[in-house]
This record gives C-alpha cells, sequence and structure tokens, in this order.
C-alpha cells in the first residue's frame, strides 16, 4: 500500500477525526475551558479545520492558498506539540494563549518539541526549518510575490 492508495480514503478519515475531537473537547472544555488539556483539543481542531480547507485548495491556481493553510497548519500541530508538557512553563505559557497574551503566545517552542523527538528516537524533524520555508511562502516576501505572479500568469 502507498500514499496514493490512501489518498481517497483521507476526506472520510478527517471527518471522523474531527467528530472525534469535538466530543472530546466539548467534555474537557465543559470540566474546565481554560485546561491545558482543552488548549490541546482546540488546536487539534483547529489542525482538523485547516485540513478541510486545504482539500479544497489543491490545484495549481490556488497554490498560493495551499501554502497559507499549510502554514496555519503547521502552527498549529507545533503549539499542541508545546502545550502537551507537563510542566509549569507550559501552562503559564498556556494561561497567555487563552488571554490573547502577548505576541509570542501562539508560537511554539520548536527547540523542546526537536529535542523531545530527538530524545524518543525520531531523528530530525526540523520543525522549525520547516516552518520558517512556509513563513517565506505565505508572507508578502519577493519569493512568495513572484510565486503568485507565475500562478496569475
Amino acid at each position: 500500500m502507498t500514499i496514493h492508495d490512501l489518498i481517497p480514503d483521507a476526506p472520510e478519515v478527517l471527518r471522523e477525526l474531527s467528530a472525534e475531537y469535538l466530543r472530546v473537547a466539548e467534555l474537557a472544555t465543559t470540566d474546565d475551558p481554560r485546561s491545558q488539556r482543552s488548549a490541546c483539543l482546540l488546536l487539534a481542531m483547529r489542525s482538523a479545520s485547516i485540513l478541510h480547507g486545504i482539500q479544497k485548495v489543491l490545484s495549481p491556481e490556488t497554490v498560493d492558498s495551499a501554502y497559507l493553510l499549510a502554514r496555519g497548519f503547521l502552527e498549529a500541530r507545533d503549539l499542541l506539540l508545546t502545550f502537551r508538557f507537563n510542566d509549569e512553563s507550559t501552562r503559564k505559557k498556556i494561561h497567555a494563549w487563552f488571554g490573547g497574551d502577548g505576541d509570542t503566545a501562539w508560537k511554539p517552542n520548536h527547540q523542546r518539541c526537536e529535542d523531545y523527538l530527538r530524545s524518543m528516537g525520531g531523528g530530525e524533524s526540523e520543525l522549525s526549518l520547516r516552518w520558517s520555508m512556509l513563513s517565506a511562502l505565505s508572507h508578502s516576501t519577493y519569493v512568495a510575490t513572484n510565486n503568485s505572479a507565475r500562478v496569475v500568469e
């Protein structure tokens, strides 16, 4: 079985995953709407929501939109990984995130995530490198703008 065999099932799998995230998130947010668990589930739902949108923009004429959604997905995924650490500094960051405090509450701790994944035998995940590469395509940099011009052309 290859990835090409799995792609036709992806929308249904994503729908089922989204429904389960919603079910569990409703329970978690009822217990404590600003808990670490609630934050993680909300980010999981954001990730799923963005993936639903990516499906609609996977064509040559909408590739710019796909880059923006991919960046949003990576941010949510990486922040979810950051929020899973069970310590006081993580809970403080989650509290700031819920409060909308500061410019960096939404930014993942890539180095800590990288170290964790490496310690689990995951090798080099290059989270910050991948995030940075999509930043260049999702912001109005020269490279991104030039890509947009080629898409319109």
